[in-house]
């Protein structure tokens, strides 16, 4: 009996034993949730570089996209004694055309004038300056005009400013020392500041370009026309005015000339340079019976030129539909013509004007 009972208590503690060390046996717990499978590295195509912000009549790169803001085509005095001119060195595009008495006057068009100074002096509109400035969709600045500029003016509903006629004395200034060295008439001037302040007030004048507007014309540095050499471009205006372009191979620009002289600045006293020489081929002629002895100018539908930049030409073909668009160039063969990153000069010629291309021509 007794053995029966130490029997019973050794199977009881064996049993209890085994059940103890049972449940001491636990799984494992992952943490981490359901075991997941390792993925592959995924290629990605690499993001592209954003294109730079251009100035869209340079080509220049920018800080602030100013594309869609209309410029100011300024009209400025170029007879020989109301100059040096106030501002041109900062014009993304001067257009010289003849005016009346074989003198001729400029067309400063700048994007941005909100950091320039004097501007200057400015004249008296003629009706193809304001083509011109139309083809910009530019805010025209002037102080005066003729007959027909005033008619073409109102009719055409352009956006503008008048020193002489206008309702914004505000903008404009006569300069004293200019006075007494030139004469009243080449004395008037405004600032970029004064644009930007003044013309921005005046809620009549539309401030951007309208929806769709775009200056297409393509820009590269590298660009070097494959045609003869041009190292000292002479266009002969008619009336026999002539402006000169020198090549410098150091700065790549083109120092510009006239009356004999370096055409200078006056805001620094620093002779202009320009990537781009373009001379347009058109018809010019002097208006029948005006007393003024005034000149009529084609500025649209097309005709032929001459390109220079890197001290090399091209003959080059412009075509323009209507006063509302732009200047479109083209090779010769009729592809797109890429201009020079940089500012241009566009000499607007009459058809049988000379052209030279070298100091032996």
């Amino acid at each position: 009996m007794k053995k029966q009972s130490t029997l019973w208590i050794l199977l009881c503690m064996t049993l209890l034993l085994t059940l103890l060390v049972g449940c001491g046996k636990k799984e494992p717990v992952n943490l981490e949730g359901p075991e997941k499978p390792v993925s592959q590295p995924v290629e990605t195509e690499p993001v592209p570089e954003p294109e730079p912000i251009r100035n869209p009549l340079t080509g220049e790169v920018l800080q602030e996209d100013i594309s869609a803001q209309r410029p100011y085509a300024v009209m400025l005095n170029n007879i020989s004694v109301a100059l040096p001119q106030f501002g041109v060195s900062q014009a993304d595009i001067i257009y010289e055309v003849v005016a009346e008495g074989g003198v001729t006057r400029m067309l400063g068009v700048f994007q941005d004038v909100r950091k320039l100074g004097s501007i200057g002096s400015i004249r008296s509109a003629r009706p193809y300056y304001i083509d011109l400035a139309q083809g910009h969709d530019a805010v025209f600045v002037h102080a005066g005009g003729s007959p027909q500029a005033y008619t073409d003016l109102r009719n055409k509903g352009i956006d503008h400013v008048d020193g002489v006629n206008g309702n914004t004395p505000s903008l404009f200034f006569r300069d004293k020392d200019r006075i007494r060295s030139a004469g009243y008439e080449h004395s008037m001037f405004t600032t970029g500041e004064l644009l930007t302040e003044v013309c921005g007030s005046i809620d009549s004048i539309r401030k951007t370009h309208a929806d769709g507007w775009k200056y297409e014309q393509a820009f590269s540095e590298d660009t070097v026309p494959t045609g003869a050499d041009a190292p000292l471009v002479r266009a002969y205006f008619p009336g026999g005015k002539k402006t000169s372009f020198e090549y410098d191979a150091e700065t790549k620009l083109y120092k510009v000339y006239e009356y004999g002289a370096p055409y200078v600045d006056g805001a620094d006293g620093k002779q202009v340079g320009v990537t781009n020489v373009l001379c347009l081929f058109t018809d010019v002629s002097r208006i029948s019976g005006d007393n003024k002895g005034r000149m009529a100018v084609r500025t649209t539908g097309s005709g032929t030129g001459i390109f220079a930049c890197g001290g090399k030409s091209a003959e080059i073909k412009w075509e323009r539909a209507t006063v509302n668009d732009p200047f479109v160039y083209t090779n010769s063969d009729g592809t797109p013509l890429t201009l020079g990153v940089g500012h241009s000069f566009v000499c607007v010629l009459g058809s049988d004007s000379k052209v030279t291309l070298t100091e032996e021509a």
